[in-house]
């Protein structure tokens, strides 16, 4: 029997005896099986750092830069101060508050932050030329009647 397997980018075929019949058939349906499904997802390449409502709340941190810099491959120097994702200048940082891109997120108090996500490497195309990273804020909603 010929089996073709395919990884990322490579491909082989293996040959194989199957000494049992009645077995040679199961190892067939279930090759079939194998092979109208995707075995491998996305290649999903990013690392970094989500931060969830309940996480913040439980830190002893005065600012949303204070919260960034606790991301895997962060850096910053004093509390508040601006922070560096790998060695890379400050201004190579991407900042998003709910979608947008902002020059400066210091003035969002902790309690309106539902979630931060600091992406640090392998950042996905949609943001952008970056050198840095990512970092996302998501706020919470409220409804004011």
């Amino acid at each position: 029997m010929l089996a073709l397997l395919r990884g990322y980018k490579i491909t082989t075929f293996m040959k194989f005896r199957i000494a049992n019949a009645s077995l040679g058939a199961e190892a067939l349906q279930m090759l079939q099986n194998c092979s109208s499904q995707n075995l491998f997802g996305p290649i999903d390449t990013g690392s970094g750092t989500a931060i969830s409502e309940q996480e913040i709340k439980k830190l002893p941190v005065r600012s949303a830069n204070d919260i960034a810099s606790l991301g895997a491959g962060t850096y910053q120097e004093d509390s508040g101060d601006v922070f560096q994702i790998r060695g890379s200048r400050t201004g190579a940082t991407r900042l998003m508050v709910d979608g947008n891109y902002v020059d400066d997120f210091n003035s969002i108090p902790n309690s309106a932050i539902q979630e931060m996500q600091v992406l640090t490497g392998g950042i996905p195309a949609k943001y952008g030329d970056t050198t840095g990273g990512v970092v996302i804020i998501t706020t919470k909603s409220y409804r004011f009647y």
